[in-house]
């Protein structure tokens, strides 16, 4: 076992720590902004920390032949420049049939952000390799909040069964992609935004496997400034290949006199699928589109102008749409 404990104070500061090792250990803690911290774990068992108080860019890359364990957590008092965060974590899984847990990965940016809508915001990049052989679990946990603006964020989960949650707060312009390959994926999404879209895009694969699960949950909140600004546009996209297929997407939005139009997308190939879209806000649209046994959706619209299109083919499918307000429009066709 091999424990690396280090810390920076300078804006500059670039800390590196690389081990090759069962059971490593790592803790980084930086101050100040424009940090660089890097973690190069290989073995089993590993366990990385690293604290930025100012921002900065971080790079954690753990490999081995059981799970790794990582947490970064980067904040700010005074919304410095963006915070990159780039975490990599792949083990062979040769160690961990039978066990519940492969690599666990936890993002928490808090208060950093680019400069305004034109800038280049902070990143979170996550990837998760587990070997599908064994039974272990891909845990990845984002989350952006406190005038996060910008920021873009994409976790990339392979291998057995995949857990990811992303939610950010009082955000603006923030987008997020999850992409999952496995016997058995769940993915959650909450973003709550203001003044500035939201794009959340769930793909996910299962061929074989027992259960695709995704949720998208998009809140605007309206808020005033000088000038006035408003919350708007939300955007999103489940799209699920596999068996025992779930997707629900739930969209709000609001505007008192800039309207701009949601959008939101399932689309599952398989068997066993449902399918719910509930949206409330101005301008809404809906598509679904389902391929295979046993399909049922549901699209609840609340608003103006909205529009809901349904295609379901195969046997035994169930469509209900359900709209409100004015100028909607509704277009259900199903397969014999």
């Amino acid at each position: 076992m091999k424990k690396l404990l280090l810390a920076g104070i300078s804006a500059l500061a670039i800390t590196s720590a690389s081990a090759f090792a069962q059971d490593n250990s790592s803790s980084v803690n930086q101050t100040g902004t424009g940090a660089v911290a890097s973690v190069h774990q290989d073995g089993a068992n590993d366990v990385s920390s690293v604290s930025q108080s100012g921002g900065g860019t971080v790079t954690v890359h753990q490999t081995g032949v059981q799970g790794s364990t990582s947490t970064v957590t980067t904040s700010a008092d005074d919304r410095p420049p963006e915070s990159t965060v780039t975490v990599t974590q792949s083990d062979t899984g040769g160690s961990t049939a039978g066990t519940s847990q492969a690599n666990v990965s936890t993002v928490v940016q808090d208060n950093v952000n680019g400069f305004g809508l034109t800038g280049t915001g902070s990143t979170v990049d996550v990837t998760q390799v587990h070997n599908a052989g064994g039974t272990g679990q891909n845990s990845s946990y984002v989350q952006q909040g406190r005038n996060a603006v910008s920021g873009q964020v994409t976790v990339n989960q392979t291998g057995g069964e995949n857990v990811s949650y992303y939610s950010s707060v009082t955000s603006t312009d923030n987008d997020a992609v999850i992409n999952q390959t496995g016997v058995g994926n769940n993915s959650i999404v909450m973003q709550d935004f203001q003044g500035g879209a939201a794009l959340a895009t769930v793909t996910q694969n299962n061929a074989g496997g027992p259960v695709n699960s995704a949720y998208i949950d998009q809140v605007s909140d309206g808020f005033a400034a000088t000038p006035a600004e408003f919350a708007y546009g939300a955007e999103a996209h489940i799209n699920q290949d596999g068996s025992g297929n779930s997707s629900s997407i739930v969209q709000s939005g609001f505007s008192t006199t800039v309207a701009a139009g949601n959008y939101a997308e399932n689309d599952q190939t398989g068997d066993g699928h449902s399918s719910s879209i509930l949206q409330g806000g101005i301008d809404n649209f809906a598509s679904v589109t389902q391929s295979g046994l046993g399909n049922w959706s549901s699209v609840d619209q609340g608003g103006n102008a909205n529009s809901a299109i349904v295609s379901q083919s195969s046997d035994a499918n169930v469509s209900t749409v359900s709209q409100g307000g004015s100028n909607n429009a509704a277009t259900v066709t199903q397969g014999m």
